[in-house]
């Protein structure tokens, strides 16, 4: 695992102590040390992400290439950037630790994370020229609880929320978010125009019914 700077920090200190110093570093001496070392050694402080594993895995640089050729058959520049939209889910658990700092090179791996966790899923959906939908969040349940909207007065007016055992976008939900998302950019079309929706290769996604209602 690569170095945080407090650990660098913990280790310094204790170097000190063994060699008998009563001084003691400030709080700012990993970073103010970094930047003391050789360009050669070329270290920083990275933020490390949290990813799940299979998201690490699925970054193919020859993949993306390809997927971007594939692209340029669809969207060209006399495409308007109203009618490109993109839509993704991300997952996160309530109270978990967040990204950290490491001392590494500038592309410092991600950092692998327990992906069965029990997960609230948000469904996100912006245009190219910087419209948006509104959230959906998914929960974890069979029926609604009145405790998910305490405090929640700062939600957008028209988030949708949903319940899956698991807590995950399904099949079912993706269908009936596309009739919400058909219906917000219904007054974004004009007559024989239709709309470029870009979305990953989820499970959920990839359906008869889902395909044929984009």
């Amino acid at each position: 695992m690569p170095v945080t700077p407090v650990l660098l920090h913990e280790m310094a200190q204790l170097s000190l102590v063994r060699a008998g110093s009563d001084h003691i570093l400030g709080d700012r001496w990993a970073y103010r040390f970094i930047k003391r070392l050789p360009e050669d050694v070329k270290l920083s402080s990275v933020k490390q992400r949290t990813k799940e594993y299979k998201r690490i895995q699925a970054e193919d640089v020859w993949k993306l290439d390809v997927w971007y050729m594939k692209l340029k058959n669809v969207i060209n520049k006399n495409t308007p950037a109203r009618l490109v939209y993109n839509f993704d889910e991300c997952g996160f658990q309530p109270e978990k630790g967040k990204n950290r700092k490491v001392i590494g090179q500038k592309e410092g791996p991600d950092l692998g994370e327990n992906e069965h966790s029990e997960t609230i899923t948000a469904l996100e959906c912006i245009a190219a020229d910087g419209w948006f939908m509104d959230p959906l969040f998914v929960f974890k349940g069979t029926t609604f609880q009145e405790v998910w909207y305490d405090n929640s007065e700062g939600l957008p007016p028209y988030t949708l929320i949903a319940v899956s055992p698991n807590g995950w976008i399904s099949h079912e939900l993706l269908l009936e978010w596309l009739g919400h998302f058909q219906e917000a950019t219904k007054e974004r079309v004009e007559p024989n125009e239709k709309r470029i929706v870009i979305f990953d290769g989820h499970n959920s996604h990839l359906t008869v019914e889902s395909l044929e209602k984009c």
